[in-house]
């Protein structure tokens, strides 16, 4: 129970911090689930950018300077992937 409570009191305290930050506390609350679902999407919109794109870019860009592979499927999977 002791962690739960402490767990609570983590979030609790990075929420009060976040609203304070964002200013959020001196919005409504319609417009403060509306500013906060805009950055879960804009997080998960660089999120998935960062996975498919920019994550095949620099594997295929260390397997080629580190290694040394020039390997013509992986740029298929890249030219692919984008």
């Amino acid at each position: 129970m002791e962690a739960i409570s402490g767990i609570w009191e983590f979030m609790c305290y990075w929420w009060f911090r976040w609203s304070l930050v964002t200013e959020m506390y001196m919005v409504e609350k319609w417009e403060r689930i509306t500013i906060n679902c805009l950055f879960v999407v804009l997080f998960l919109a660089f999120w998935y950018f960062n996975y498919k794109v920019f994550l095949s870019f620099t594997t295929h860009l260390t397997s080629t300077l580190i290694w040394g592979r020039n390997d013509d499927t992986s740029s298929k999977n890249i030219a692919g992937n984008l």
